[in-house]
């Protein structure tokens, strides 16, 4: 008997590979939906357990932290519903709850939130490390000759091919405070590269890690490396030939990304600072403008010249 596991990831495998797998037909996923039988009460112990999970994530901000603080955050909740999973007692099993230790150490994807995991901690020690900066400042650098397009297309190639080996997930957590502080190494508009990196980080199409989806599909074992490879290797060449420009289209017109650098990105002191130095910026006239802090007497400013920090800065209250 199939598992609902089995038939979403059934129903989701991708038709071109049918040739390698002639069993595989997404009509059999009703057939096999109904012989499921009628839903069980632990069924519906666990839809409740997450919908309840949903629910809280939502009005966590109006429900919980007026009651618990701050403190409590997504991770907390979802653990909540997991352990409520664990304290149920099954209606199909008696004497055991609706999910049990050997169930989940059997059929969770550790290697997955371990994957998941250590990305994050990358990103936070590289965040707390002051590595983020320093990267960011090389990479500047080595961006510095490129214009607004090639740039947007050389950042959507660099992070389509690093989501292929780590999560998207992790891949994000780990660009975009890179890349936020390249922006302000260059005094770009961050939203030309942030937006490029974060829609990047979703062409996850070539290796079953790089995202759940293909985890999911890889763990049906009627797919294997090489359909990932090949398939995801073609969509992920005309997701950059393709989007690289749309994205760049898209944000000049939505966003206006290629504006002098914005005032709420200059939220940093020892990295940016806010002078009243008038002057033209990326083709627009300026009273005011942002300063890449160079040392604690002067910046820099977009055109590369040194102004003296203690003279220049701006006097006049921030902008709501």
């Amino acid at each position: 008997q199939a598992t609902p596991r089995q038939l979403v990831s059934e129903s989701l495998l991708i038709r071109c590979t049918s040739h390698r797998t002639p069993a595989l037909r997404l009509a059999r996923s009703p057939r096999r939906l109904q012989g499921l039988g009628p839903t069980s009460r632990d069924e519906v112990v666990a839809a409740g357990a997450l919908a309840l999970q949903v629910f809280l994530w939502v009005s966590r901000p109006y429900l919980l932290e007026p009651v618990f603080g701050p403190g409590l955050g997504d991770s907390a909740t979802a653990c909540g519903a997991a352990v409520l999973l664990f304290v149920v007692p099954s209606s199909e099993r008696p004497g055991e709850s609706v999910l049990t230790w050997s169930v989940a150490q059997q059929h969770l994807p550790w290697g997955i939130l371990l994957l998941l995991g250590a990305g994050f901690a990358i990103a936070a020690g590289c965040e707390a490390s002051g590595l983020t900066t320093a990267l960011g400042g090389s990479l500047a650098e080595a961006l510095s000759g490129l214009t607004d397009l090639p740039l947007v297309i050389t950042i959507v190639a660099a992070v389509s091919l690093l989501t292929q080996l780590t999560s998207n997930t992790a891949t994000a957590n780990t660009l975009l405070p890179l890349l936020n502080a390249v922006a302000k190494a260059k005094l770009t508009n961050p939203l030309l590269l942030l937006l490029p990196t974060t829609i990047a980080c979703s062409f996850a199409f070539v290796l079953p890690a790089a995202t759940a989806p293909n985890s999911v599909i890889f763990a049906t074992e009627r797919l294997d490396i090489a359909d990932f490879v090949v398939n995801g290797g073609i969509t992920t060449g005309l997701s950059i030939a393709i989007c690289s420009p749309l994205v760049y289209l898209m944000a000049d017109t939505v966003f206006d990304v290629r504006a002098p650098y914005p005032r709420w990105a200059c939220d940093d002191p020892e990295s940016c600072a806010w002078v009243a130095v008038a002057g033209e910026v990326d083709g627009s006239s300026v009273e005011e403008q942002a300063c890449a802090v160079v040392s604690d007497e002067s910046c820099r400013l977009r055109n590369g010249t040194l102004v003296d920090l203690a003279a220049t800065l701006a006097e006049t209250a921030e902008p709501p």
